[in-house]
């Protein structure tokens, strides 16, 4: 968390370099720290996927802030892709519209809307 609200100083400051960093460390720890099985009757509450997601979406955003266009792409993609797969489709047809609603603030929070319309 701390990490993350450091990311989110550095890019209300403009310093999508340092913003990303920050993001990515926070990204890092959820993964290295939160990568343990999570009972299913948990997954409702979040868990690590989407935690891990949209922090990866918000180093998007630094990403394309800095041109880095296909880079970008890329951490958009791998950030849907933690979220979406974290569930089994049972399970992510429950959550679908909590999970995209998050997803969906995050991608305009960053900006993101600006260089592409969101899924």
């Amino acid at each position: 968390m701390v990490c993350e609200s450091e990311g989110f100083s550095f890019f209300a400051a403009g310093d999508y370099e340092n913003a990303l960093w920050s993001f990515e460390e926070a990204a890092d720890l959820i993964e290295r720290f939160w990568n343990r099985p999570i009972p299913q009757e948990y997954y409702l509450l979040q868990g690590p996927g989407p935690a891990e997601g949209l922090v990866r979406l918000a180093a998007a955003g630094c990403l394309y802030k800095l041109g880095r266009l296909e880079e970008c792409d890329a951490m958009i993609e791998r950030a849907y892709h933690l979220i979406r797969d974290f569930y089994d489709d049972s399970i992510w047809e429950r959550c679908k519209e909590q999970r995209m609603k998050e997803y969906r603030e995050m991608y305009h929070k960053v900006g993101l809307d600006e260089y592409k319309p969101c899924i």
